[in-house]
């Protein structure tokens, strides 16, 4: 199930206190000591209003079960509640911290693999 950042907000204020996943609290937002094939890649600035007029984003967006009012942009990063999204030059999808790292949305929607790859990802994310 997924949480928006309001409703995480508001059961935080109620003392209700959500699940996190251990590995994510013990792992270190410090990338120094990675090897370089480890460390986050560059990210890319995001344009909310161009992502907004998307079918595939809107599709992903309401699969996770938001809807755009519910997501906030800052910092290069889109904020989805339980999970951060940045965009990259890589061309792999990896979720490391609660923060889902893709190539850039036109890369996806050109990619069959990279589509899949992405669906997977999210459903695992759903699962945990």
């Amino acid at each position: 199930m997924t949480v928006s950042k309001r409703q995480f907000t508001q059961l935080k204020e109620m003392g209700i206190n959500l699940w996190t996943s251990r590995s994510s609290e013990n792992t270190s937002d410090s990338d120094e000591n990675l090897p370089q094939s480890d460390k986050q890649p560059k990210h890319l600035a995001i344009n909310f209003e161009a992502l907004c007029s998307q079918p595939l984003f809107n599709d992903i967006i309401k699969s996770i079960g938001l809807s755009l009012s519910e997501i906030n942009c800052e910092n290069n990063m889109l904020d989805l509640g339980l999970i951060n999204w940045k965009f990259s030059e890589t061309l792999n999808i990896k979720l490391i911290n609660n923060t889902l790292i893709t190539p850039e949305l036109s890369e996806l929607a050109q990619s069959a693999k990279l589509k899949k790859q992405l669906w997977q990802t999210i459903q695992h994310q759903g699962q945990s």
